[in-house]
């Protein structure tokens, strides 16, 4: 894996579910791992842990005027947000870097991030899947209940 750099924004080439979402360098954990946060468009009231971003924080073009991959965008009404728990990646992930954050960016995502203990990339993959499995079985429940107020 190059020699990513605290603010390189990078995408995986793995097909994995959660693996689709870019993640924001933040530093070095050890020579096996980055630390990093996930970018995402969930919906901050479902992903709690979701924290909203600003166009600011991307830079939207590299230094020879071509578009980055990941920008600031908007998808079914939510904008980019980012996941304020510090993600290890770790070195053997097939990965490229496909945009840029603003110093602001990396200024902001640093503060949020550094405030909670990282957590390694498999268990979050674990964690956010018991959490979407929850988060639909709760909604599965809410419409039952609404359809049963209707009748």
């Amino acid at each position: 894996m190059p020699d990513y750099q605290p603010g390189d924004i990078c995408k995986f080439t793995t097909p994995e579910q959660e693996a689709r979402h870019p993640f924001a360098v933040i530093g070095k954990c050890d020579n096996d791992n980055y630390l990093g946060c996930m970018i995402t468009h969930g919906d901050p009231k479902i992903w709690v842990d979701n924290m909203p971003m600003s166009p600011s924080y991307f830079v939207e073009r590299d230094e020879n005027g071509i578009a980055h991959e990941v920008f600031y965008s908007v998808e079914n009404g939510v904008g980019s947000h980012f996941l304020k728990v510090g993600l290890e990646k770790c070195t053997g992930l097939d990965v490229y870097r496909a945009g840029r954050l603003t110093e602001e960016g990396l200024r902001e995502l640093t503060r949020i991030v550094k405030k909670t203990a990282p957590e390694l990339w498999d268990v979050y993959v674990i964690y956010s899947r018991a959490q979407k499995e929850h988060n639909i079985r709760v909604a599965r429940s809410r419409a039952r209940k609404l359809r049963e107020k209707k009748l």
